[in-house]
């Protein structure tokens, strides 16, 4: 059966297959992916990602953008856009490109957390600590990751965290510009640092 299939497809390009699949040829997708990209994919997605269940997860990703492809007519490959080779690489590269930023707003997602942890222990301690000595190890990584979550939040809030964190101020320096409290300055602040994980994490 195996033999038949593969005699069957033995001289039809990639590109045919494709259009085979558009048809509704599940056949000609099995005969496209699973025996002549998805080995060639693998040892490329393994070298970029160095995990075996991660690189995994990204192929299956990928085939199932590739099979969503056939009810998206604007997603569908056409030759007279490129090769198919092309096509099928730019797929995967989005898949690969997906898994670190996903990847990467896990790490945010556990930074923020860790620092609220040590914010609110040092709280109860009653003192109020400038932020290199909170965020000294991640402040750069923060500012580049959430820029865009800091603009949703709404005034004070947007000022304070702007001008604490890429302001360079003091919580003292924060409050007298406002000219409100130290205290009203840090309450917002914790405040306002849930919601940045809350939107890291959408």
């Amino acid at each position: 059966m195996g033999g038949s299939h593969r005699t069957r497809y033995a001289m039809t390009t990639d590109e045919e297959l494709m259009e085979k699949f558009y048809e509704c040829d599940n056949e000609a997708f099995d005969e496209l992916w699973e025996r002549r990209w998805r080995g060639r994919m693998h040892t490329y997605v393994a070298r970029k990602v160095r995990n075996k269940d991660d690189a995994e997860d990204i192929l299956q990703s990928a085939g199932y953008k590739l099979v969503n492809t056939k009810h998206r007519p604007s997603m569908r490959y056409d030759p007279q856009r490129g090769d198919f080779r092309s096509w099928i690489f730019r797929i995967v590269d989005n898949e690969i490109t997906d898994y670190f930023r996903s990847k990467r707003r896990v790490e945010l997602y556990e930074t923020v957390v860790s620092d609220l942890s040590r914010l609110t222990a040092i709280e109860e301690e009653g003192e109020v600590p400038e932020p290199v000595e909170v965020f000294a190890n991640n402040i750069d990584e923060i500012h580049l990751s959430i820029q865009d979550a800091v603009r949703s939040l709404s005034e004070p809030s947007r000022t304070i965290v702007w001008l604490y964190f890429w302001g360079g101020l003091t919580l003292e320096m924060v409050a007298n510009k406002l000219g409100i409290t130290t205290t009203q300055v840090w309450r917002r602040l914790k405040k306002d640092l849930f919601e940045l994980k809350k939107a890291l994490t959408q």
